[in-house]
């Protein structure tokens, strides 16, 4: 999901191809393989800005230049879309907030052009392949929702705003897996991601008790999924320990 503008011009290009997509208005899609490639667009290109904006927000010394100015985003500790930002007094620009609003309206702007064909998918049997990448669009556009959402935050009373993107998450999550599972039958690596992300962030995140315990439950149940670098058993010990320490009575 993170590039670095600095990794090569494999990377570069896709950025521009990104930051091209989200210039166009309106947005127009003719098929479902259509929603899924600019989707991938549109959300890399999100996540990259979430990143090169934190480090811009987070940086120790806001009068020096940072090492990767004009570069794109710094992969410090706490610069990543999957923690709190880190305490700081920084006050956040303008550019960014306006910046990060734009990106928000390109989500928007891609659910509105994708609804009828994402409805039509939507509405299939649930192991068919049609209903599986929407239901994985669906989990993808809730994930970007919070992260965009949250970008910025310090305060985890916030996510209580984004319920019903959890829920989300969780409820398509819950409507593939036992196709997942199914398909698979040997190994059970993919490179895409799939649902464990969406997962674990309901995991971390959600503090409405009856969604997270959904979420960790399905995580529970996998234990032999791999989606890139996410893993199914690893995830499901990690949120299951936070819950451990921040619900009362666990």
């Amino acid at each position: 999901l993170f590039l670095d503008s600095r990794a090569g011009p494999i990377h570069r290009e896709l950025l521009e191809g990104a930051q091209e997509v989200m210039n166009w208005r309106p947005l127009i899609l003719d098929s479902l393989k259509d929603c899924y490639l600019y989707w991938q667009l549109i959300m890399r290109h999100c996540y990259h800005f979430i990143a090169a904006a934190r480090s811009e927000v987070t940086q120790p010394n806001p009068t020096s230049t940072p090492e990767s100015a004009g570069q794109g985003a710094t992969f410090q500790p706490g610069n990543n879309t999957w923690c709190s930002i880190p305490d700081t007094s920084t006050e956040i620009p303008a550019s960014l907030t306006i910046e990060r609003d734009a990106c928000i309206d390109n989500v928007h702007r891609w659910e509105r052009a994708s609804k009828e064909l994402m409805e039509e998918a939507l509405s299939l049997r649930k192991d068919s392949d049609e209903y599986i990448v929407a239901g994985m669009l669906r989990i993808q556009v809730a994930m970007t929702h919070v992260a965009l959402g949250t970008a910025f935050s310090q305060n985890e009373v916030e996510y209580d705003d984004f319920t019903p993107e959890f829920n989300t998450i969780t409820t398509y999550s819950e409507a593939i897996h036992p196709a997942l599972i199914a398909r698979d039958r040997g190994s059970r690596f993919h490179f895409n991601i799939g649902i464990l992300p969406g997962l674990c962030q309901v995991g971390m995140w959600c503090r409405q008790k009856a969604i997270r315990g959904r979420a960790i439950s399905l995580l529970q149940r996998s234990p032999e999924m791999q989606e890139g670098v996410w893993n199914s058993e690893s995830l499901s010990r990690f949120v299951n320990f936070l819950r451990t320490v921040e619900q009362i009575g666990r």
